[in-house]
């Protein structure tokens, strides 16, 4: 096998145009194989980084009634103190939640991802600290020693990787804290939304702190944790479902719950992943499209080096060479072309997951795990020997099938394969267009669908917006008056700037994050279930909100700082609609869910109603929003947004200083524009349809050269032919109608066959489309008008070059 090998890579080498363009088109194949592979391997295939990872499980609940609008939500601290004490099924428990702390002291001010923990989470994970210990069980109890974790980043960052930080302080809102150990370095922590749509962890977690759960959070029903547990050895995750629903029974009958709340188990890996599956497998499976064009394309320039060697493979024959050798020793040169692509691919798929890993929206969870690793490298072995079985069988087929006595007979010098090799050529070049058309199409739904999302009416203006996300000191603002003190003097000394149309607050900014749920309880129906309340998203904000986001107010009022003697709201129309049919919802009371409607101080009254806006994401429908007014509410983190009459660069730095002012110890983080916003929420729907087009557009360039290359083949074969047609009178311009309209012929097969084929793809794609139809009549119009272009653009040229042959030579080379 090696002598044969050698002996193809000898051959090879004889002919430097084919070997370069073969390897060059497998390495672009096999590349973008590798890398996409690369990716989803880390994300979807490739187990979590904890010890024993498989026994990972997470847990959220399910409340049947709300489930057409949240599928699942977080765990409460009740249901989560009850599994941690009596289920059986688990070897260690933890819940989290989220907030952010101001760092202090040298240096200047910070804002940190801080995350909420239970004592038994860092166990459940099975992680040591890299130093120090985790917290005891004391500190995770009420009024225990205020200790924190940090981060490896934040301990190399802030303390210069100070091997002596365990039992020194970090000030966190004006108050010192303990670290008591450090987060081991390269560990991965679940961020964003991995866990939970509802649940928001930093993009990067520096500090942990221990939760305390007080008797209050133990019997309110505030869904605000995710959960992580680890399953006992030996234990199936079926036989903790079964246990947890035995608890959550109980609580039932004992009437402990207000509604009927189960629990849902599944294993971690596959929460992580679930967000990101489907899209990562359609990337794949587009970029596997590309591989097989790609075989395909090889496969017909080898069956023109096969043509060509027609007499040297006779000899072999004639010379006592058996079938299954001629096979071999064919196959042995796609092996070896496929080899050195892979190897090329390879070197591709290094820098194409860098590019990625650098571009990709951070949505993609483990995206930074992804690496060219020894299961890639594998993966990149065994997809080029496949690649060499499929793009070689058929050539090497044809070289054993050759009758060596009639090639030999002929004594011809042509290159004239005859009809089979023309129609075999021709099949070949159908399936190239057949596959290209399936992914242009696809391409042209996502693009399609892309741009409805970007055109949709959002509710929102985004043009000359910034904002800048304020977090104060708890320590130093425990009063009301003193958070409302500060963000009123930043509002007007940042409203006093030159270029500066209008400034507000938000707490939650859209586009960015989905929490803050609460039932609506309207006024007469407090009789009704839980279950049955309406559901919205509550809102913290000043009256500029409003005009700096260009939300229109269609009925009633906005509010009116300091001149508010009762608690007042202003709701979206969704929820007017939803709460107050048929009604004018202006002057109408409610109370928020979880709290004592008994209390009239838990009592709200609407005084306007103004635009629904998309705030959980452009491919979702308007949200439910009750806007509250901050200074009511009481709030110490909000969002700054200023509407600019200038480019928004030109006061960012005004405003970081405008609040420095007011108070120094306030971090100011990155101002970010509300167009960066909105790019970074439909960046993953951006990524996967250009990811998919490029796909499509090098598809599309390799089925034109694989056409190009055909027509001229067949050009140059059967220039006896032509000569004989022009010396008989033909005139160009007949040649050339009859070159392109015999070369068109497969491209109209594979048009024929590829549009059904993309039909079926797009009905199992209608899931990413947002907008546009399974069979939008846009893309499955313009797509085979773009490939019969493009394939009469590669017809042309051998065409015109058949139009000029002169008679005479073509017969004398005859």
């Amino acid at each position: 096998m090696f002598w044969e090998l050698r002996t193809s890579a000898r051959n090879l080498l004889r002919s430097p145009g084919f070997s370069s363009a073969a390897v060059a088109t497998f390495a672009l194949g096999i590349g973008g194989t590798v890398a996409m592979f690369s990716i989803v391997h880390a994300v979807v295939l490739r187990p979590l980084a904890y010890p024993d990872s498989d026994r990972l499980i997470s847990i959220r609940e399910v409340v049947a009634k709300v489930s057409h609008l949240y599928p699942s939500i977080p765990v409460t601290a009740g249901h989560f103190d009850r599994w941690e004490k009596r289920m059986k099924s688990f070897d260690g428990i933890g819940a989290m939640t989220a907030t952010t702390r101001n760092l202090t002291g040298s240096g200047d001010p910070e804002r940190l991802g801080v995350v909420w923990t239970t004592v038994g989470l860092f166990s459940a994970l099975g992680v040591q600290p890299q130093l120090g210990r985790w917290f005891t069980a004391e500190e995770g109890k009420p009024g225990g020693p205020d200790v924190v974790v940090i981060s490896d980043s934040l301990w190399r960052r802030r303390f210069l990787a100070d091997p002596a930080i365990v039992g020194k302080r970090i000030v966190l809102d004006g108050v010192p804290y303990e670290i008591v150990g450090v987060f081991p370095a390269g560990m991965p922590f679940p961020k964003g939304h991995e866990l939970h749509p509802l649940v928001s962890l930093p993009r990067r977690a520096d500090v942990f702190q221990p939760v305390r759960f007080t008797a209050r959070d133990l019997v309110e029903h505030d869904f605000n944790y995710a959960v992580i547990a680890r399953l006992r050895p030996g234990v199936a995750i079926d036989q903790a479902r079964a246990e947890i629903a035995v608890h959550m029974a109980e609580l039932g009958q004992q009437g402990e719950e207000r509604f009927e709340v189960q629990a849902l188990i599944e294993p971690l890996h596959s929460v992580i992943a679930g967000g990101s599956r489907q899209s990562l497998f359609v990337l794949l499976g587009a970029v596997g499209f590309v591989l097989l064009i790609v075989c395909v394309n090889v496969a017909n320039l080898t069956l023109v080096r096969v043509n060509r060697r027609r007499r040297e493979l006779a000899i072999r024959a004639a010379l006592g060479a058996s079938l299954t050798g001629l096979i071999r020793h064919s196959l042995s040169e796609s092996l070896v072309l496929c080899c050195a692509g892979g190897l090329m691919g390879s070197l591709l798929a290094l820098w194409i997951v860098d590019l990625v890993k650098k571009t990709a929206p951070i949505e993609v969870p483990r995206l930074d795990e992804a690496s060219v690793d020894g299961a890639v490298l594998l993966f990149s072995l065994c997809i080029s020997v496949l690649a060499a079985l499929v793009s070689g069988l058929l050539p090497a087929l044809r070289s054993a099938a050759a009758a060596p006595r009639d090639t030999l007979e002929t004594g011809s010098r042509g290159n004239t394969e005859g009809v089979r090799g023309v129609r075999t050529r021709g099949a070949l070049i159908g399936l190239e267009v057949a596959l290209s058309t399936v992914l242009l199409i696809t391409a042209g739904l996502f693009l399609r669908s892309f741009i409805k999302i970007i055109g949709v009416e959002r509710g929102f203006d985004t043009e000359n917006i910034v904002a800048v996300d304020l977090s104060l000191p708890t320590s130093k603002y425990q009063e009301r008056a003193a958070a409302n003190a500060f963000f009123r003097r930043v509002r007007d000394s940042v409203r006093d700037l030159a270029g500066v149309a209008q400034a507000g607050y938000v707490s939650i900014l859209p586009l960015t994050l989905e929490s803050d749920i609460s039932m609506v309880i309207k006024e007469g129906a407090q009789h009704l279930p839980m279950v049955e309340q309406p559901v919205s998203t509550f809102r913290t904000v000043s009256p500029e909100y409003f005009p700096a986001f260009g939300i229109p107010l269609r009925r009633g009022r906005l509010f009116v700082e300091d001149g508010e003697k009762e608690r007042v709201v202003v709701i979206g129309e969704s929820v007017a609609a939803r709460v107050w049919p048929g009604e004018n919802a202006i002057g109408k009371r409610f109370a928020r869910g979880g709290t004592d409607v008994k209390d009239p101080a838990n009592w709200w009254r609407v005084i306007g109603v103004a635009g629904d806006v998309r705030a959980k994401g452009l491919d979702r429908e308007p949200e439910h929003i009750v806007y509250m007014p901050y200074w009511q509410r009481g709030a110490s983190d909000l969002s700054l947004v200023v509407r600019t009459a200038v480019h928004p660069s030109a006061v960012a730095a005004s405003i970081r200083q405008r609040v420095w002012r007011v108070d120094p110890d306030v971090p100011v983080p990155p101002i970010r524009t509300m167009e960066k916003i909105l790019s970074e929420s439909v960046a993953q729907r951006k990524f996967q349809a250009i990811l998919v087009a490029v796909f499509a557009f090098v598809a599309m360039l390799l089925a034109s050269i694989g056409i190009y290359g055909v027509v001229a083949y067949a050009v140059a074969g059967r220039r006896a032919e032509l000569g004989v047609r022009i010396a008989l009178g033909a005139t160009a311009p007949q040649l050339r109608r009859l070159i392109i309209s015999q070369g068109m012929w497969p491209i109209a097969a594979g048009l024929g066959a590829g549009l059904p084929a993309a039909a079926a793809v797009a009905h199992l794609l209608r899931g990413f489309l947002f907008g546009v139809s399974a069979l939008d009549p846009l893309s499955f119009s313009a797509v085979p008008l773009l490939l019969l272009a493009v394939s009469l653009l590669a017809c042309l040229l051998p065409a015109w070059r058949a139009g000029r042959i002169d008679p005479m030579h073509a017969l004398r080379y005859e």
